[in-house]
């Protein structure tokens, strides 16, 4: 009778510690198979916080997301605007492509940078009666500003614009419902004036944007870099809709399941160990 109860045990406990290995096997599966640094659904992450930029050759629409390819975007790895006489405004504006799909935190005082390559041909600021409008960069989160900047001192001369500011406490977390970024580009110029413009010389005003892009799939392989933004995301703050909620990932950790095996086994000698009851 002993014997027999021992063994009904036995096979319980052994078919409770086979039910707990779906809590951690498909987790370790996915791990086990994804490659380091990927990021197939272009979601930001503690790893993954690059927004890289991408559009089309007119500039509009530009979009961006966080990974480092996209097969719609310009094929020369860049956008161009150009005008043959008065003056040309850029207004660009590069929103995340899938829309945000995870909830996250930046770190406060830590930098979120934006950093572009552009090429500029033409009048710019004071060079133009008036004057034209400077270059003015603005990052949005759900359509309403973090922060701006205007630059005063670019001209034809210049290829990269970096700008960096720090994160505040009001802009610490964001929502995915509601705080998809969004990188405004604005810029005014004027065409060049003078003898020999438009049959000697090109005085065309010009302006291009360089996307992420292949450096040997550029037809200058020499010209431009890869325009991106990235944000200070603190580790463990990247919140998946789709994934385990938070309060279980302590649960998912690899060697969860093993150990309440080892526990269940425990139990089940104990049991096994003690003596039937005497009526």
């Amino acid at each position: 009778m002993r014997t027999h109860r021992t063994a009904i045990l036995t096979a319980l406990l052994l078919t409770l510690i086979m039910g707990l290995q779906p809590l951690t096997g498909p987790v370790n599966a996915e791990a086990s198979t994804m490659p380091a640094g990927a990021n197939n659904n272009r979601q930001p992450s503690y790893e993954n916080n690059t927004m890289m930029l991408y559009g089309k050759d007119g500039g509009n629409p530009c979009w961006g997301h966080f990974n480092n390819t996209d097969d719609g975007s310009a094929r020369n790895g860049y956008a161009e605007e150009k005008k043959s006489s008065g003056r040309l405004d850029i207004d660009i504006s590069c929103r995340m492509d899938p829309i945000l799909g995870v909830n996250f935190e930046l770190e406060i005082d830590a930098n979120i940078v934006v950093h572009l390559f552009i090429d500029i041909r033409g009048k710019t600021g004071t060079q133009c009666q008036p004057a034209c409008e400077n270059l003015n960069l603005t990052l949005e989160r759900g359509g309403k500003p973090v922060d701006a900047k205007e630059f005063d001192t670019v001209d034809d001369s210049t290829t990269e614009v970096h700008w960096a500011f720090p994160v505040t406490e009001e802009h610490s977390l964001w929502n995915k419902t509601s705080d998809n970024p969004m990188l405004k580009i604005e810029l005014e110029l004027e065409t060049d004036s003078g003898l020999g413009c438009g049959f000697i010389f090109n005085c065309d005003a010009e302006f291009r944007l360089y996307y992420t892009h292949p450096k040997e799939d550029r037809e200058d392989p020499d010209e431009g870099g890869n325009s991106t933004i990235t944000l200070p995301i603190l580790n463990n703050t990247v919140v998946d809709p789709d994934t385990i909620p938070p309060e279980r990932e302590e649960e998912m950790m690899p060697g969860f399941s093993l150990l309440l095996g080892v526990a269940a086994v425990g139990l089940a000698v104990v049991v096994a160990a003690r003596p039937p009851r005497r009526d």
